[in-house]
């Protein structure tokens, strides 16, 4: 039996592949780039929250968006 993955599973999800790229990050001592991506992440969910969205969608973006700009400058 197969499971849909519900909001709150993809929210963890990307939350952990956030958190483990990251990690990966630190491995290899770019702690500039980590520095700026939490930077990042932050303050796009300052901004979420300011704007009124939900908490869990606002996290959910701002993880999106920090992620989105960690892989763009990895490559």
């Amino acid at each position: 039996m197969s499971e849909n993955p519900s909001p709150d599973n993809q929210q963890l999800q990307n939350f952990e592949l956030f958190g483990e790229f990251l990690g990966s990050l630190r491995k290899k001592g770019n702690e500039e780039k980590i520095k700026l991506a939490e930077k990042i992440f932050f303050e796009t969910y300052s901004e979420n929250i300011q704007e009124g969205m939900n908490p869990k969608a606002a996290v959910q973006k701002a993880i999106l968006v920090a992620f989105c700009f960690l892989v763009e400058s990895h490559k």
